[in-house]
């Protein structure tokens, strides 16, 4: 007959008090010259069991945390496979997410019940206004390069945010190559003063500041102008240039004209 000592039993008994208790309890040690019986092969199962409930607790704590690469030890408990499924759940969710983010909305979750249905609708969502700010920005792009003026949108510390065709092709680049850029430090010497003391003029009286300038030989007509936000602080410039050469080039031909029908008439009349 088997005999139990009641000491056992009781190092048994308060493994289970301690994990019901939300402690945790050491491995059970039996003296090397333990019997080899019943209870030692039930010490055996408790302690594998004390294991594999320690790694799910470690990792029911990381995911509770945001930690998705904690790695499981093997384990044959239904309740750790579980715990292993909603890891590589939460990482493919993550991975879609990060796709998202990218700007392919052609991902579903389909694991997690009402926060699937929710989620997916953000996504759709997301979708439609990430479309319908395309064809807005399609448009005003399309009206920007509509004109033959240029055109630049300068921030408060004059980095260009946007540019037209007509604008960037005067300085030799794409509209795209612009952007980010110091609109001061692409300007030659011969301008770069003028062109930053209205800018400046503009930030500081929040009124539009117009000029002749003159660029690598062709003159153009400009007019700084302040872009407020909603309360009406300055917080950038735009500024449109026409170039006005051939204008310029008309008037003085013409000037000249007059000039001689002057002259020529003064001479008749002496």
């Amino acid at each position: 007959m088997l005999s139990v000592s009641e000491k056992d039993i009781d190092r048994i008994t308060e493994t289970f008090y301690l994990i019901l208790k939300g402690r945790k309890p050491s491995p059970i040690r039996l003296p090397e010259n333990y019997p080899d019986n019943e209870i030692r092969q039930l010490v055996t199962y408790v302690n594998r069991f004390l294991e594999e409930y320690d790694s799910a607790t470690d990792l029911i704590f990381a995911l509770s945390k945001g930690d998705l690469d904690f790695n499981i030890p093997r384990g044959r408990m239904l309740f750790l496979h579980s715990l292993k499924s909603l890891q590589a759940n939460l990482r493919h969710l993550t991975w879609k997410t990060q796709q998202i983010a990218k700007g392919d909305f052609s991902h579903e979750v389909d694991f997690m019940g009402d926060f699937s249905a929710a989620f997916n609708r953000m996504i759709r969502q997301l979708k439609e206004s990430f479309e319908a700010l395309s064809k807005s920005d399609s448009a005003a792009r399309g009206l920007l390069d509509a004109t033959q003026e240029a055109l630049f949108l300068l921030d408060q510390d004059a980095m260009i945010l946007a540019a037209n065709k007509t604008g960037a092709a005067g300085f030799r680049m794409r509209p795209d190559e612009m952007i980010g850029k110091n609109m001061f430090d692409l300007l030659p010497d011969e301008v770069r003063k003028l062109s930053r003391d209205y800018f400046h003029r503009v930030m500081e009286t929040n009124q539009a500041v117009e000029a002749e300038e003159k660029l690598r030989g062709r003159y153009f007509k400009s007019v700084y102008y302040p872009v407020r936000d909603n309360t009406g602080a300055v917080i950038g410039v735009a500024i449109f240039a026409q170039d006005s050469t051939e204008q310029k080039r008309a008037d003085a031909a013409l000037q000249k004209r007059v000039r001689e029908l002057a002259d020529a008439r003064q001479v008749m009349l002496n």
